[in-house]
């Protein structure tokens, strides 16, 4: 469990007494809408119960010696009091509870830490610069709250609310400035839109009059029938744009109070993925925002830009995002039933990690086309570019590299002779392969006659994502990050934003835990004999590693700089640390930061599996797509629940195909049978989250068209067990990664592995059929001075 607290809140905790376990005994203070030291805003939803059978005439609360009595009102049918208390200040607090005010003696008392509505709350000192994005969103200029240049500029508006502005919505005239924006704060707005019978969500445009005549009608989970409204609030908090969303009766306008009504008591969180490096507060979405799926059955809906991993990728900032999105919903609308996410990729992600960060934000979760986390995805990802290279060439004169099948023995990951792609992408790729020539390199031969490039799942889905990373110096980025970027010092790599987890180096970079030191690639391949070991021997003394963060430069074409063939470097070549001499000397790997390491797993941003909610794990299955959300991410998912809880009872793999491309979602029934899940566990919550799953709730396969195939406890099969194959593992294979063709788990997640010496491995047979002869052991002794990677001790990295 990774409860994560603010130091200063920590320490006023420990400083102010306990209270008396007397007073414990009569009366208990709870805040309903957050932890009690991770209250923001300056409010709280705040229940007082009492245990008799009344409250007591005189009660008081008392907030920092004021009396908030009058902020509650009396719970039907309990004996307790409940209300949203107004009025705290920044940092700590103290609610007390007396039975009469004239009366010394508390009956019960809570400490409570309250933090700004911007925050942070425990993610750290906040980034500068940052770029505002509430023009562009719809909600106006961001709030002043600075003149010292710090942030983004504000202009003086006219009357009319105009003001001179780019395309951005920032101002063009300086002398139009006013005053500057840091924490990118906007007014909250209110909208009233309907889903129309054409599918599309439009302004609703008399709120609590006539309708229009195109306004669809939707059925709730609760089984009414209703023209389908949505209220639709809008804000900043924590500096990202927020959204709240519920269903609303047609006599609710803008005029009269919410009406909630139509809620069917169910919250759902609206994730979604992307791969961005921060400093920015996003662009909302509409379709997440208005989350069709949930809001059509009634749920409420929550999104904002910092649950999108497309606006960053800190997943300690977004986890306190959404605990501050969620309570301000309960004060708003009081406690659901159940929260679930939903969302796919890095939405998948969020899922996993928040919810064994902050146990209670979910209460079950949808995670679609999933990895486990973020950063150990980073560790294989990283060896592509360095394994295309090598193929690409330096190794170009071994015609085996053109044929993809043979590429693929070695990455894991899926390679196709002929990919499912548009031939506008086809074109792209042959244009770039066109031009390996030119510089002695040799991409993959295509089918005769065939217009579409031969590619490997390394090249297509993950092209880029490296130098993105990793590289501090990269810039082939948004018109928004460009505006970051521009102020100097600003490291463009996805630890560098995370820098108050993983902290700086001596050379001032961010550190980095990616490590290749003692890593075989291919070991599998020339332990089936796929691979010579005169191959095996040359690839690893030459594949290298990457360069230091303080060594790196400016990417190249694609990315950077003009087409030239001088500058043509598809593969981040310059960063790659090669050998001297040709192989001679073989090339370095890199060692992973140990402080960055241990910071992953402190944080929990790398996944422990310490979870326990229902989880019905979804995807398309798209390998054949040679889509970077292969279909052994479930299961590296499902071996670390095991690993961290004993068993993964509580998560459902489910597959659909996509033949040739996605056409059914399962969305609705996961949704469905979420819902029966938790009405179990309501109703028999002793039987816990395994004792309590509906029929459904089973592993499953589907076919394209959403029919089922099989379902049971045995349809994955053969994938983390040694039973033979299942109905589900047949029809949908699933592939490796780099690491696990180099004898890695399929968990994944090792930053920096366990060495062994190579008499070792060779005496653990690790190299199969092949018994290296004198000359071979001396060369990987050579290769890997400090010995190859022994797996099965688990993580090396972490500082003991």
């Amino acid at each position: 469990m990774f409860r994560i607290l603010s130091l200063a809140a920590l320490a006023f905790l420990l400083a102010l007494p306990a209270t008396p376990a007397d007073a414990r005994a009569r009366a208990s203070i709870e805040v309903l809408s957050s932890a009690p030291d991770q209250v923001s805003g300056g409010d709280a939803l705040v229940r007082v119960s009492f245990s008799g059978r009344r409250i007591p005439r005189h009660a008081v609360l008392l907030l920092n010696r004021k009396d908030v009595t009058d902020q509650l009102s009396p719970v039907p049918g309990e004996p307790a009091l409940e209300g949203v208390v107004e009025g705290f200040r920044e940092g700590r607090n103290r609610l007390v509870l007396k039975r009469h005010p004239n009366v010394r003696k508390r009956m019960a008392m809570l400490r409570v830490w309250n933090h700004p509505s911007q925050g942070p709350i425990f993610s750290g000192p906040q980034q500068q610069p940052f770029v505002c994005t509430t023009a562009r969103a719809g909600l106006g200029q961001p709030t002043v709250d600075n003149d010292d240049g710090i942030g983004i500029p504000v202009a003086a508006e006219a009357a009319d609310g105009s003001y001179p502005a780019d395309g951005r919505g920032y101002p063009t005239d300086a002398a139009t400035i006013v005053g500057w924006s840091k924490d990118c704060a906007a007014t909250a707005r209110v909208d009233y839109m309907y889903r129309t019978t054409a599918g599309t969500f439009a302004p609703l445009p008399n709120p609590g009059g006539a309708l229009p005549a195109d306004v669809a009608m939707t059925t709730t989970v609760l089984g009414e029938t209703v023209p389908y409204l949505v209220r639709w609030e809008r804000g900043t908090m924590n500096r990202f744009i927020y959204s709240v969303a519920m269903l609303v009766p047609a006599t609710e306008s803008g005029a009269s109070d919410p009406d909630d009504s139509l809620w069917s008591g169910r919250l759902v969180f609206s994730l979604q993925g992307g791969v961005a490096i921060g400093r920015s507060q996003g662009s909302p979405s509409t379709s997440a925002m208005l989350f069709d799926q949930a809001l059509s059955l009634g749920h409420a809906v929550l999104n904002s830009t910092g649950l999108r991993t497309n606006t960053h990728y800190n997943l300690e900032l977004g986890g306190e995002t959404a605990l501050m999105l969620k309570e301000h919903f309960i004060e708003d609308h009081g406690v659901p039933l159940y929260t679930v996410g939903v969302g796919g990729s890095g939405g998948a992600v969020q899922q996993y990690v928040y919810a064994q960060n902050h146990p209670g934000l979910l209460d079950a979760g949808i995670p679609q086309y999933s990895y486990p986390d973020m950063i150990t995805q980073t560790i294989h990802v990283g060896d592509c570019e360095l394994l295309e290279y090598y193929f690409d060439v330096t190794d170009a004169a071994n015609p085996r590299w053109q044929d993809v099948d043979n590429r693929r023995a070695v990455q894991g990951l899926n390679a196709e002779q002929m990919p499912v792609m548009s031939q506008g992408e086809a074109d792209q790729w042959n244009l770039l392969y066109g031009l390996y020539p030119f510089i002695g390199a040799s991409p993959p031969t295509r089918t005769p006659g065939s217009t579409l490039p031969a590619i490997t799942e390394c090249r297509r889905a993950w092209f880029g994502l490296t130098p993105l990373v990793l590289n501090p110096n990269f810039t082939s980025v948004s018109d928004l990050d460009k505006l970051a970027q521009g102020t100097a010092g600003v490291q463009w790599t996805h630890t560098a934003d995370l820098a108050n987890i993983y902290g700086n180096d001596e050379t001032g970079f961010a550190r980095n835990p990616w490590d290749n030191v003692g890593v075989q690639y291919g070991l599998a391949a020339v332990a089936d004999g796929s691979l010579t070991p005169a191959e095996f021997l040359d690839l690893n003394a030459k594949v290298g590693s990457w360069k230091e963060s303080v060594d790196m430069v400016p990417a190249g074409y694609p990315f950077d700089g003009a087409l030239d063939l001088g500058n043509l470097d598809p593969w981040s070549a310059r960063n790659i640390a090669q050998s001297a001499d040709g192989g001679a000397t073989p090339a370095p790997r890199r060692t992973g930061d140990r402080i960055a390491i241990e910071a992953a797993y402190a944080s929990g941003m790398r996944f422990q599996g310490e979870i326990d909610i229902p989880i019905i794990d979804w995807r398309h299955y798209l390998e054949h797509q040679l889509d970077m959300h292969h279909s052994h991410q479930s299961f590296a998912a499902r071996r670390r629940l095991e690993q961290g809880r004993g068993n993964a009872d509580n998560q459902l793999i489910w597959f659909t195909g996509a033949f040739p491309n996605p056409v059914f979602d399962q969305t609705p029934e996961a949704f469905e049978v979420i819902d029966e899940w938790m009405a179990n566990l309501r109703a028999n919550p002793a039987g816990g989250v395994a004792g309590n799953k509906p029929s459904r709730a089973v592993d499953r396969c589907f076919a394209t068209d959403g029919s089922e195939i099989a379902a049971g406890d045995d349809v994955w099969d053969g994938i983390l067990n040694d039973a033979p194959a299942g109905a589900c593992t047949q029809t949908y294979p699933v592939q490796r990664s780099t690491r696990i063709v180099a004898g890695g788990p399929i968990a994944g997640g090792i930053f920096q592995c366990a060495l062994q010496s190579v008499h070792e491995a060779i005496a653990d047979g690790v190299y199969g059929a092949w018994s290296p002869d004198a000359s071979e052991v001396g060369r990987l002794q050579q290769i890997f001075p400090t010995g190859v990677c022994d797996w099965s001790r688990g993580e090396a990295g972490r500082l003991r």
